[in-house]
């Protein structure tokens, strides 16, 4: 399965030019999406993965699951309403913004 990744940046303290990204991992619950959590995670940015778990496994991410700034959703990427959920928090706006 290929992993797609959406990135947003956003700026957070326009003083010290600190950004801060929002990630969505597909797959994230697999080996490289799970690493690939873990790293945007260590440079402080928030991680959504979403996952069905068919080939990914929940113990990939167990140790990310207390981070605050990680979220797993177990779902399947095929589930439009969730993905379209998604993508518009990971873009920055509800679903009723346009």
């Amino acid at each position: 399965m290929a992993h797609n990744v959406i990135l947003k940046t956003r700026e957070y303290d326009q003083d010290k030019d600190k950004r801060e990204l929002k990630a969505l991992i597909t797959g994230g619950a697999g080996f490289i999406g799970s690493h690939l959590a873990e790293h945007l995670i260590a440079l402080g940015h928030q991680v959504t993965a979403i996952d069905d778990l068919s080939s990914g496994r929940r113990e990939n991410v167990q140790h990310l699951l207390h981070e605050p700034c990680f979220h797993l959703v177990v779902d399947t990427i095929t589930n439009e309403s969730a993905l379209e959920a998604l993508v518009a928090d990971a873009r920055g706006r509800g679903l009723d913004a346009s």
